[in-house]
C-alpha cells in the first residue's frame, strides 16, 4: 500500500439531526371575535373547462365577471393572456395588496386602488413552453378587506406540444459492463407533412437506428411519427455516459429539438459515495475523510495499491496526505473503507484530485474516486468588546476619562461645576477660620 505526500483538504460531510424544543407560555383562552358568515355565490364558468373554480365569497367587495378562464387548446410556442374584470360594488375604497400564482409560468399584475363603483382588471399571462397536457393555475388575490381578505381565480389550458418527444430523456439506467442496451425514441409533429431531416449523437458509444415512420392518433388528430432505436455498444467503458442528441425537423416553428441520452455502465465494484468531499479551514490541522469500495455481486476481492493524484489542485505541494484501506467488516473482503487523512495546507484554494485504487478485479484493475473540496483559509478571530467590571454588557456607556482626556483619544469636554451640599464638620480636625472676601482695589485719589 502506498502513502503519498501531496496537498489536500478533506472534511467529512456529515448531516446531524437535532431536536428543537419550543417553550410556550400558558395564557387565558380568549374567545375569537365573531365574523360574519361567508356564503359562496355562483359565478359564470366557461363551458367545457372540466375544472371547478373556487366560488367568489358573497361578501366580496369586488364582483368578477368570472373567476375562471379556459384558454382551451393552445400550442407551446408562445404565451397567452387574459384579463379578469371586476367592479367595486361596496361603498369603500378597496386596496389590492398582492396578486400571485403558484407557478413561475404564470405572470400576474393588477390595479391597486379601486374606488367605490369603479371597475378594474387583473391581467395574467401563461407561458406554455416546455409543458404538455392539462394545466390548471390558481391565482391568489389579497385584499385589505377584513370580511373578505382573499379571492381565488383560476386559469386552465390544454397544451398541445408542436413537437412531442417520447421519452423526453433517454436514460438506460445502470448497464452491466459488456452487456449493452437499447431504448426506443419517438418524435411526433403537428405540422403538415412533419418529418425528421437529420440527427446527430456525438458520443461514439451510442448508435441510432431508424425503425420506421407512421401516423398516430393524438387527442383525435392523426399526426406523423418517426421512431428510432438508440443502442449502447457492449464495449462502452465503465463510466457515466451523457450526450445531447440534436434533431432537425421540417417544422419551421421548431426546426431543432434536443434529447439527452444517458447510461451508467457499471462493473463488479461500486464506489459509495461517488466522490469524497473535502473542506478545510485552519492550516496545519489534521483532517480525515472516507469513502467505500464494495462488490455489487457480494464476492470478495483484494485491494493491491493506493495512490493519490493531485491533478490541478490549487493547494499545490503543501498538501500532505495519507491513504489507507481497511475492510468495512472485520475479516470480510466484500467492501473496504478508503480513508484519506493528512494535514491541511497553508494556502487557500480549490482542491481537485482522485484516489486511484488498484484491485485484482478483471476490467476494474484501477478504480478512481474523485476527491474534491476547498481550502477556505484561516478563520479570523472575532474581536470581543472589553467590558469594565460591574458594567452591563448590554448597555453602551460613555467613554471614561483619564487625566482629563477620554480613553478614545478625544479631548474631554469642559465640566460644569454643580453646587454641592454643605459638608458636615469633622470633629477630629481643628476649626478653620472663615474665608475672607477679596480686598477691594484702592480708589484713585
Amino acid at each position: 500500500m502506498k502513502n503519498h505526500s501531496t496537498t489536500l483538504v478533506v472534511v467529512l460531510l456529515a448531516l446531524s439531526g437535532g431536536s428543537l424544543a419550543l417553550a410556550q407560555q400558558l395564557v387565558p383562552a380568549v374567545a375569537p371575535e365573531a365574523k360574519p358568515a361567508v356564503t359562496p355565490v355562483a359565478v359564470p364558468v366557461p363551458a367545457g373547462t372540466g375544472v371547478a373554480g373556487v366560488p367568489l365569497p358573497a361578501n366580496s367587495p369586488l364582483k368578477f365577471e368570472t373567476t375562471i378562464h379556459d384558454y382551451g387548446r393552445i400550442g407551446d410556442t408562445g404565451p397567452v393572456s387574459y384579463e379578469f374584470k371586476f367592479t367595486n360594488t361596496s361603498d369603500k375604497v378597496v386596496n389590492i395588496l398582492s396578486v400571485s400564482s403558484t407557478c413561475g409560468c404564470t405572470n400576474v399584475t393588477s390595479d391597486k386602488v379601486i374606488q367605490p363603483g369603479a371597475t378594474g382588471k387583473i391581467s395574467t399571462t401563461f407561458n406554455p413552453a416546455g409543458r404538455q397536457g392539462r394545466e390548471v393555475k390558481p391565482i391568489t388575490v389579497m385584499l385589505d378587506d377584513a370580511n373578505c381578505p382573499r379571492i381565488e381565480l383560476t386559469t386552465v389550458a390544454e397544451v398541445l406540444r408542436r413537437v412531442m418527444i417520447e421519452p423526453m430523456q433517454v436514460y438506460m439506467g445502470e448497464v452491466p459492463f459488456r452487456a449493452g442496451g437499447s431504448q426506443e425514441l419517438s418524435i411526433t409533429g403537428r405540422a403538415e407533412g412533419f418529418d425528421v431531416k437529420s440527427f446527430k449523437l456525438p458520443d461514439p458509444n451510442f448508435t441510432v437506428e431508424l425503425l420506421g415512420k407512421d401516423k398516430v392518433d393524438v387527442s383525435g388528430e392523426m399526426l406523423n411519427r418517426v421512431r428510432y432505436r438508440i443502442a449502447l455498444k457492449p464495449d462502452a467503458p465503465i463510466s457515466r455516459l451523457q450526450s445531447n442528441m440534436e434533431i432537425e425537423t421540417t417544422d419551421p416553428t421548431m426546426p431543432r429539438v434536443n434529447v439527452m441520452v444517458l447510461a451508467d455502465i457499471v462493473g463488479r465494484l461500486r464506489v459509495n459515495p461517488p466522490q469524497i468531499g473535502v473542506r478545510m479551514s485552519q492550516p496545519n490541522e489534521p483532517f480525515l475523510a472516507e469513502g467505500f469500495l464494495e462488490a455489487r455481486d457480494g464476492q470478495p476481492f483484494r485491494i493491491t495499491g493506493l495512490e493519490f493524484d493531485p491533478g490541478a489542485s490549487a493547494a499545490g505541494p503543501d498538501l500532505r496526505i495519507v491513504l489507507d484501506a481497511v475492510p468495512r467488516e472485520p475479516g470480510s473482503r466484500v467492501a473496504y473503507r478508503i480513508r484519506v487523512s493528512g494535514t491541511t495546507p497553508q494556502n487557500a484554494g480549490q482542491i481537485r484530485g482522485s484516489v486511484k485504487i488498484s484491485t485484482d478485479v478483471k476490467d476494474q484493475e484501477t478504480v478512481a474516486i474523485p476527491l474534491m473540496g476547498f481550502q477556505v483559509g484561516p478563520v479570523q478571530p472575532m474581536v470581543q468588546p472589553v467590558v469594565a467590571p460591574g458594567a452591563n454588557p448590554g448597555v453602551i456607556s460613555k467613554p471614561s476619562m483619564v487625566d482629563g482626556v477620554r480613553k478614545d483619544g478625544a479631548p474631554a469636554p469642559a465640566r460644569r461645576e454643580r453646587p454641592s451640599q454643605e459638608e458636615k464638620p469633622d470633629p477630629s480636625k481643628p476649626p478653620q477660620p472663615p474665608a475672607q472676601p477679596p480686598a477691594k482695589p484702592a480708589e484713585p485719589k
